[in-house]
């Protein structure tokens, strides 16, 4: 079994230009103005929306701490497959 890797936190300055691009899109098609856009990007490196929030917080460490629980049972539901 390889060792795993440490968890690596979200930093704004990792938000990249295909991020920005694919939340602008969604609140397109979704008719909002503003809102948050919560993204998970795959170990092949692929992008997926996984929600679209229409009363964001805007608060980043609320934020980093939901992410950070996604991540983990994505990680851990990734594992067991």
């Amino acid at each position: 079994m390889p060792a795993k890797e440490p968890q690596k936190n979200f930093l704004a300055d990792e938000v990249t230009d295909d991020m920005k691009k694919i939340s602008e899109h969604s609140s397109r098609i979704m008719n909002i103005q503003v809102c948050g856009v919560d993204i998970i990007k795959s170990r092949e490196g692929k992008l997926y929306v996984i929600e679209v929030n229409f009363s964001p917080g805007f608060t980043l460490d609320e934020k980093m701490d939901e992410l950070n629980q996604a991540a983990d049972y994505l990680k851990k539901w990734h594992e067991k497959r």
